[in-house]
């Protein structure tokens, strides 16, 4: 996780963090090659993006445009949330599940936050009853996409999806190039629906080049990369006899918090030594590097929250002493590790 906090982002500065695969959460612009969904999951990070210009809507999509238009009124203006938001966005929250902000104003970052992007809105209402709105960051040439929420009353008439293609349609109207929805997870299907929209590109994780959606292949993504080398590493100390065990590292993401970044491992999954003495060595894989890095280390339990007001959670991963080296191959490694417990 690669993360900044700029003090102002400007139309034209937003085109270009979404451009590099980075993408706005709270009032800070992230980058990552992986997420751990659920607490569980280690998934690939893959961003994505709809050409609007080359964008022919699906007769599916066409006909859910023209019914929320008979059925709703529908404005574009700049960001202006208010109680009626709010309600809404508590009763969508209760809806869908997951840990969220407890409000709009969190959820954007903040006060200060809100003051330093271009964040527009769409507001859907039936017989002046807020039905459902959106929020997205508006680029010169580039729409980012933050939240579609809903009256989960309305839940039928699919306005999150909805929200999303008029996003698409205002970037349209307004002559731009791209529509930026986030990220997919491959091996999750919950988040495919963005995929839905039609013209859909992804950010190559090795090349760092947009390619249409469909030349992705799910067998050469990075986290399966790291699940086969750290699986031969594996292997390979215990044949040598050494016993080890793949974790995930949930709080990978915290390596950047200035607090404790010197000492939190910043891979999302590693292989743990068992030692008869601390520390214990510590495999990960540096996966835009290809090579395996070996640390010296510990685990442990981190208390956490992941929202202001969400339950206190113990979570575990590990934390680093010092830096042995890096190894291309697992069998340097091994030779390694086993000289580390000799």
């Amino acid at each position: 996780m690669v993360r900044s906090t700029p003090d102002t982002v400007t139309r034209d500065a937003l085109d270009d963090y979404l451009a590099r695969g980075w993408f706005r959460f709270g009032g800070t612009m992230r980058t990552t090659r992986f997420t751990v969904w659920e607490e569980r999951h280690l998934r690939s990070t893959i961003w994505t993006r709809t050409d609007i210009p080359a964008l022919q809507w699906s007769r599916s999509n066409r006909r859910l445009l023209a019914r929320v238009r008979r059925d709703y009124d529908i404005q574009v203006h700049p960001l202006d949330v208010g109680p009626e938001h709010e309600a809404l966005y508590r009763a969508y929250c209760e809806h869908v599940g997951g840990e969220r902000p407890a409000n709009l104003t969190d959820f954007l970052g903040g006060e200060e936050a809100i003051d330093c992007y271009d964040t527009q809105q769409i507001t859907i209402r039936r017989d002046g009853r807020l039905a459902g709105f959106s929020l997205f960051d508006a680029g010169n040439r580039s729409i980012m996409s933050l939240l579609g929420a809903f009256d989960p009353t309305h839940s039928r008439q699919s306005l999150g999806m909805a929200s999303m293609l008029l996003e698409v349609e205002h970037g349209r109207e307004r002559g731009l190039a791209w529509h930026y929805s986030g990220y997919v997870l491959p091996g999750e299907p919950r988040m495919d629906y963005k995929l839905r929209v039609g013209a859909m590109q992804f950010l190559h994780p090795d090349s760092d080049v947009w390619q249409p959606i469909e030349s992705l292949e799910h067998t050469v993504l990075p986290d399966q990369r790291m699940r086969n080398a750290l699986d031969r590493i594996g292997r390979g100390l215990g044949r040598a006899g050494v016993r080890c065990r793949r974790m995930l590292n949930p709080l990978f993401e915290l390596a950047e918090s200035p607090v404790i970044s010197e000492r939190m491992v910043a891979e999302p999954m590693l292989v743990m030594v068992n030692s008869n003495r601390a520390p214990f060595p510590i495999i990960t894989w540096n996966d835009p590097d290809r090579v395996y890095e070996l640390w010296t280390g510990l685990p442990a339990v981190i208390r956490h929250r992941r929202t202001w007001d969400g339950p206190e959670r113990s979570t575990g991963t590990a934390l680093i002493q010092g830096e042995v080296g890096r190894f291309h191959t697992a069998s340097e490694l091994s030779e390694a590790v086993k000289g580390l417990l000799a």
